[in-house]
């Protein structure tokens, strides 16, 4: 996943995350996006329309040079900077107040800090305010402090929250945003030199100007070449492995692995896995926009995309779908994201768009079922949320809780799936060459999006792009009623409610059991269409919708139990049906804190399985199975093996009550689920051996058919 960068507000809309902040890594020679010289007229043009992006002219922008000695192991930091102003630009910095601020000066002369009203506890911020003035001005600052310990206990949910600067010994993670050094609000060029004591190796985006590793310490020097919006700054004991990866044109790419020693083994996996999405979006798409692509191990349970990088937890890069789903993920970010940024102010595009070109093209390569299960899942996330957690995707930033990732991902997803059915798959791949070459190196919004699709398209896509993109919820497509027109021809189609939105809506008409497809054109504001059957008969049934393609609430029978539905509710109260030592209990209390978004879920008692509650049921085998046998609804799927050393699996109460079933073997188990247990809410039931899941699915889901009416 593309993250915005801690420190920056996420769930509020806040300020929009940088670019930059993700990285390029050490020894990539780019944060300068490679767009060769067909691109070089594009690119002009499109940067004297940037004004209508919100993305300020590279010429006048500030620039910094920094100076910057981190010691992991006493977690001091030492810095000096200065930032250069263009005339007629004011300058306001902010810097944690966790540093001592020893020097500020203006053009050589020492300057007093704005006496601007203190900022809000929360904020926790020195702020340092320099006037325009008519002239370029330099403004140089030292500071020093030390920094927070690296926090262990954080989860992946806090690690997507605001984190202070951190370090360690095993990683150190200074993210931007958090005002490790003293950062401007807007976007800027940098050079930064970085030095770090002896084990270590230091990482941040831009162009490697220069580097040195010796038996003291590592050196390297980074520039910027793009504007950028932040700098992120880590580290940590790597081992570096290397393959130049030869693409079209003679250009190459620099593809490395940064892993502490416990990981290393899976090195060369990686840059195997990493080559073939670059290979493919640089044919598909445009070429690829930097000069090297790096996978480095976090010792926090993160996983997003950086520039020319991915930072991922160490204790899931040994997980089979990292090296598959996750890092094509991340790959793809470098056009969508990194190499195209989205413009803050109206939402994330990026995150959707990746999702439908890398996750679900994946799962099309596998099978059309496969596919057809992802976008199925899409809606099924979205009908979890819980009532006024929706939101508008203008709105959506960061994946801060499942139901933000249930709309910037899914909802959007299907968005470009559907613009995607209403092209054309060429024209679809065309438009989106087309937004590379007019914004590489730029920022877009959705309506930049908009545009170019509608440019192939030949026509206005506002009465999708308009309700998708600023409105919420989704409408139901069973129809009140399908009936035969007089005409004999055709078949009227009539919703219960006015359609939100202009779109192709696939059906199967189905006359036996031999199935015809087509689809209903559907326009927004009408609650009733025609339609000529396929074949020139008339069907005995109607399925809507049946491959899951649009947006839209799910209807009954196309929605069996899953994970998520405990793990995603508010309300939800976690039933501990063992016994036993401190450590179980122990374990028990982290695995509920891991799966459930819940602050603080309530404690259950075997009685509340009767009640109308979600539930998460924690137990080992044998007293799982009791409850089973006290209430059938919560017996084991017979598709779970019954040697497992762990499983999970979703089933719902009489009235409808999400419950989850975690069933282990023994304590190590339990603790073992810890880790795993919250990357498989989209699935129904999952089973573990030996630390890896081996069996894992849904029920059946099938559309329901709709019979004309006589």
């Amino acid at each position: 996943m593309r993250r915005r960068q801690a420190g920056l507000a996420q769930a509020s809309g806040m300020p929009r995350r940088s670019a930059a902040a993700r990285l390029a890594m050490l020894v990539l020679t780019g944060w300068m996006p490679r767009i060769g010289a067909a691109h070089a007229s594009a690119s002009t043009t499109a940067t004297a329309r940037e004004g209508s992006t919100g993305a300020a002219s590279t010429d006048a922008l500030p620039k910094v040079s920094m100076d910057v000695r981190l010691d992991p192991a006493t977690r001091l930091l030492q810095g000096e900077a200065t930032w250069s102003v263009p005339a007629g630009m004011p300058l306001e910095l902010s810097l944690d107040q966790r540093f001592t601020l020893e020097t500020v000066s203006v053009d050589g002369r020492r300057w007093a800090l704005s006496s601007a009203p203190a900022a809000p506890p929360a904020d926790a911020r020195q702020r340092i305010a320099v006037p325009a003035a008519p002239r370029v001005r330099n403004v140089q600052l030292r500071w020093r402090g030390e920094l927070a310990p690296l926090d262990r206990s954080i989860d992946h949910r806090g690690v997507i929250a605001s984190l202070p600067p951190m370090a360690a010994v095993r990683g150190s993670y200074l993210p931007a945003g958090s005002a490790w050094y003293p950062e401007a609000a807007g976007p800027m060029h940098y050079r930064l030199r970085v030095s770090v004591s002896a084990g270590q190796r230091a990482v941040a985006p831009g162009r490697l100007i220069a580097e040195s590793v010796d038996a003291d310490g590592a050196s390297a020097v980074f520039e910027s070449m793009l504007p950028a919006e932040g700098l992120t700054l880590m580290a940590g004991p790597y081992r570096v492995d290397e393959r130049m990866l030869a693409l079209p044109g003679n250009r190459t790419v620099r593809l490395r692995t940064w892993f502490v020693e416990s990981v290393h083994p899976l090195a060369q996996d990686y840059l195997a896995a990493a080559a073939v999405p670059i290979e493919r979006h640089d044919r598909e798409i445009g070429p690829y926009p930097f000069d090297g692509f790096s996978v480095i191990s976090s010792p926090l349970p993160t996983g997003f995309g950086l520039p020319g990088a991915t930072y991922i937890g160490e204790a899931v890069l040994g997980l089979p779908f990292m090296r598959g789903q996750s890092l094509a993920h991340e790959v793809l970010h470098n056009w969508w994201g990194n190499g195209v940024r989205p413009d803050w102010r109206s939402g994330n595009w990026s995150e959707g768009l990746t999702t439908l070109m890398a996750d679900h093209a994946l799962r099309a390569a596998q099978s059309p079922e496969a596919a057809r299960l992802m976008r199925w899942g899409w809606l099924r996330d979205f009908a979890a949320i819980a009532p006024g957690r929706d939101a508008p995707l203008e709105r959506f930033t960061a994946r801060t809780h499942g139901a933000a990732s249930a709309v910037g991902y899914g909802r959007s997803a299907m968005l470009f799936h559907m613009v995607q059915g209403e092209l054309g798959e060429a024209a679809f791949s065309d438009a989106l060459r087309d937004l590379w070459r007019s914004h590489a190196g730029r920022t877009a919004g959705w309506n930049d999006l908009q545009a170019a699709f509608e440019r192939r398209a030949g026509r206005s896509l506002s009465a999708l792009f308009g309700p998708m993109v600023s409105g919420t919820g989704a409408p139901s497509l069973m129809p009140l009623s399908v009936r035969p027109e007089p005409d004999g021809a055709t078949v009227r189609v009539t919703f219960a409610e006015p359609l939100p939105y202009t779109f192709r809506l696939p059906v199967l008409a189905w006359t036996g059991e031999r199935a015809e497809p087509g689809t209903l054109e559907l326009r927004r504001g009408e609650r009733s269409t025609t339609w000529p059957p396929p074949g020139g008969w008339m069907p005995d049934a109607l399925q809507f919708d049946p491959g899951f393609a649009s947006w839209r609430r799910l209807a009954p029978g196309e929605s069996p139990p899953l994970l998520r539905d405990a793990m995603l509710a508010p309300d939800v109260r976690v039933l501990v049906a063992s016994d036993g030592d401190d450590r179980w209990r122990s374990a028990a209390t982290e695995l509920a804190a891991r799966m459930l978004e819940a602050a603080r879920p309530a404690s259950a008692r075997v009685a509340d399985l009767d009640a109308p509650v979600p539930l998460l049921v924690i137990g080992r085998h044998e007293d799982i199975a009791r409850l089973a046998r006290r209430d059938p609804r919560l017996a084991r799927p017979t598709s779970l093996p019954r040697q497992v050393d762990a499983a999970l699996w979703a089933v719902r109460s009489a009235g409808g009550a999400p419950r989850v079933l975690a069933s282990v073997e023994d304590t190590a188990a339990l603790i073992d689920l810890h880790r795993r247990a919250p990357h498989y809410g989209a699935q129904g039931h999952v089973g573990f051996r030996n630390g890896r899941a081996i069996v894992s699915g849904v029920g059946g889901i099938e559309s329901p058919r709709v019979p004309l009416a006589s």
